[in-house]
């Protein structure tokens, strides 16, 4: 059922449609910290396999009891993810759920403890940040003084989609250019090391680099009230002044 009394129609040049998201200061870094946490995700997931069977020398059930362990604990990780979001914040909990991503890579050879432990990273991965895209909303809202909740969540899958595209791209060419060979059960020294550099320091770096970006997003909970509150108040037809909100917004300035 489609309820046509509420369809509006209004089309948008796509400066119109960059603008938005682009003055937002919160959704530049959400989206940043998207990027390189699905380029941590690609990393870890391809080359996971190679890892499991020539670092640490594990036969093909043994991989896949790790995978299977690693999916089951994920679902229970949903709620500690739920309850750090709630209590202090969404950034909050994106650090500390990446960060504890982030150490198990450092002592990844413990396996079958580290992926059950590290699994929350990847939960958070979503869980977190498509819930912070509609906090990112509302300080569009400040500015526009419209809701354009597709708009947001549009450009943060097409920007999971290139990244995963670009970075199993990019994998595969490292890869081989370690020289792994499918043809023999035995990979070289050289190989072997690489799929080390690629799967712990590739991993940490990019998770480094996403939880700075997202440490660093100016949207806290407490901002977030005061956004909330002046959104309310523009709703019911107040003025409202953007300058109070430079810390959220690239604010363009009146040309005389």
């Amino acid at each position: 059922y489609e309820n046509k009394d509420i369809i509006t129609k209004k089309s948008y040049s796509i400066k119109e449609m960059l603008e938005g998201p682009l003055r937002n200061k919160p959704f530049l870094h959400l989206t940043i910290a998207f990027i390189f946490a699905i380029l941590a995700q690609a990393i870890f997931l391809g080359v996971l396999v190679y890892y499991l069977r020539y670092n640490l020398n594990l036969n093909d059930t043994q991989v896949s009891l790790v995978n299977i362990i690693m999916w089951i604990v994920a679902l229970f990780w949903v709620f500690p993810i739920d309850h750090w979001s709630t209590k202090y914040s969404k950034v909050v909990s994106w650090t500390i759920s990446m960060g504890i991503w982030l150490l198990c890579m450092i002592v990844f050879p413990l396996f079958f403890i580290m992926t059950s432990i590290l699994v929350v990273g990847l939960n958070a991965l979503y869980q977190v940040i498509y819930a912070m895209i509609s906090d990112c909303v509302e300080v569009d809202e400040l500015m526009s003084g419209e809701r354009r909740e597709g708009l947001f969540y549009s450009m943060a899958t097409v920007s999971q989609k290139l990244a995963a595209a670009s970075g199993v791209s990019v994998l595969g060419m490292i890869i081989d250019y370690v020289g792994y060979n499918p043809a023999v059960s035995v990979q070289s020294m050289q190989t072997v090391q690489g799929f080390h550099n690629i799967f712990v320091i590739g991993t940490s770096v990019c998770l480094l680099l996403s939880i700075v970006t997202m440490a660093t997003n100016p949207l806290t909970k407490k901002r977030y009230s005061e956004v909330l509150e002046v959104v309310r108040l523009k709703r019911a037809g107040k003025e409202i002044a953007l300058d109070e909100f430079k810390d959220l917004l690239f604010i363009k300035k009146n040309r005389k």
